[in-house]
């Protein structure tokens, strides 16, 4: 913003101070002088400079502009002797609604830098702000505008089958295959949007073992041809996230299945709890992911997700693990398939919990019934 022009209001009550600043601006060709008068309510600005008294007389107004129109900086003029006790200078956290100190006698290079610190900022937040706006556009019409429409095509299509011959069956199935898979789009980019809005996002404590066995059974539901087997193991971790930790598990399943071409795909999940560090690994039978493309995945290599390899669900799950304060680690299975451990901070760890019957997934779907002898046959190590 130093070349472009801006309107600074000045209440400044104290004679020299405001002498001292009104000559400084007048240096400046960009800048124009808003002066206070009886309609100050009426007048536009970019920025605000005052003192106390012009802050205190004209709290209330100052308050309701603050965010109006937009981000509007306030830098207030005070004694270089008092600047670094504002609270206790100032009366009602009148406080809050101040961005910057400019410090009395009042210079032109501090001048300079303050002021077109805060318009530049001005400027980011205006940006920022428009942004916002259209990510809720978009996230609107994912919600609802996409998601509504594939649902009339899901069920046009399973109005289709009785019509069909066998040789138009697959034809179908690979419309709602392709269909389920555009809703599962719009899902993940529902909560990217998500995570850019962190003022609004409520982090509370979570039960890991009763969340992702929720989203275990609904993906089981889902991929009605693949074979889902959970192990939670014996610690029964509490974390603290947000409702988007739901995402970070559908999103690890829904991977290992939709990117393995197997006619049955079989996953593996298990958790654990180390060192107040609780664990979730997802691992398939699937090709794997080289190595070369493990950062691509996750949106971390040059390029970000326009690179060929990028995909947007696993760095959905790497940017939420990390808000959350983990991380994710991607790896090879000696047998063939991919293994992803994201690993979350406990909270609350409850060693030897019981866990209900009915609280523990039970696998649905399984094609064939596997003897003792064979249980551990192709999966991780429990």
């Amino acid at each position: 913003m130093d070349n472009e022009s801006a309107d600074i209001l000045i209440l400044i009550k104290d004679t020299g101070n405001y002498q001292v600043l009104k000559e400084w601006l007048r240096e400046k060709d960009r800048f124009n002088i808003v002066l206070p008068s009886e309609d100050i309510a009426s007048k536009e600005f970019d920025l605000c400079v005052l003192d106390r008294q012009g802050l205190i007389e004209n709290e209330e107004l100052l308050r309701d502009r603050k965010y109006d129109r937009g981000y509007i900086p306030y830098l207030l003029v005070l004694p270089e002797s008092i600047a670094s006790k504002t609270v206790e200078y100032l009366p009602n956290d009148i406080d809050k609604i101040v961005d910057d100190i400019l410090q009395t006698p009042l210079r032109p290079m501090a001048l300079s830098k303050r002021i077109n610190m805060a318009l530049q900022v001005s400027k980011q937040a205006g940006h920022l702000s428009e942004t916002n706006k259209r990510l809720r556009i978009i996230n609107r019409i994912t919600r609802h505008d996409i998601r509504n429409d594939m649902a009339v095509i899901q069920g046009w299509a399973k109005e289709l089958r009785p019509h069909l011959n066998e040789k138009g069956i697959p034809m179908l199935e690979n419309v709602i295959a392709g269909s389920e898979h555009v809703v599962g789009l719009t899902e993940s980019l529902r909560d990217v949007i998500q995570t850019f809005d962190r003022d609004n996002r409520n982090y509370v404590s979570i039960d890991l073992h009763k969340q992702l066995g929720e989203v275990i059974n609904r993906r089981r539901e889902v991929h009605s041809h693949a074979q889902i087997e959970y192990n939670p193991g014996s610690v029964h971790p509490t974390i603290r996230a947000d409702e988007l930790l739901t995402s970070v598990f559908r999103n690890l399943i829904d991977n290992a299945v939709e990117h393995n071409p197997k006619d049955t795909p079989r996953v593996w999940i298990q958790t654990d709890v180390k060192k107040a560090r609780a664990s979730v690994t997802v691992a398939d039978d699937g090709p794997g992911i080289p190595p070369e493309h493990r950062e691509a995945v996750r949106g971390r290599a040059e390029g970000g997700l326009d690179h060929p390899a990028a995909g947007l669900g696993l760095y959905l799950v790497d940017t939420l693990v990390t808000d959350y304060g983990g991380t994710m680690q991607i790896a090879n299975r000696e047998e063939g398939g991919t293994s992803v451990c994201v690993t979350l901070p406990v909270i609350e760890p409850e060693r030897d919990k019981t866990t209900k019957q009915s609280e523990v997934p039970t696998h649905q779907h399984r094609r064939t019934q596997r003897s003792d002898a064979d249980s551990d046959d192709e999966g991780p190590e429990q």
